[in-house]
């Protein structure tokens, strides 16, 4: 038995070097088109912030029935929206589906 598990320890080890010397997964060919992601409106006017805070800088203000594409989410209810790209956050509280 001891003798059965010392020829296939090399092996087992020449296989593990392997896998981790294999290439690595291409990347994703794109991110999701921008007209793949959700779309949100703006229930009010809105501050639109450079981060998911109340208290972070306002960039602009959004006005009423302005559309967005949603690009993410952080705790605290707030969503990243913005056109084809990212442009700053708001709170959902303030936003409404199509």
């Amino acid at each position: 038995m001891r003798s059965g598990l010392c020829r296939a320890l090399p092996c087992l080890i020449l296989a593990g070097l392997a896998a981790c010397a294999a290439p690595a997964a291409p990347p994703p060919a794109e991110a999701a088109s921008s007209s793949a992601l959700p779309r949100v409106l703006v229930r009010t006017a809105a501050n639109l912030r450079a981060g998911p805070d109340g208290s972070a800088p306002i960039l602009r203000t959004a006005a009423r029935g302005e559309a967005f594409r949603v690009h993410g989410e952080a705790r605290g209810g707030w969503i990243q929206v913005g056109g084809a790209a990212p442009e700053g956050w708001i709170h959902s509280s303030l936003l409404t589906e199509p």
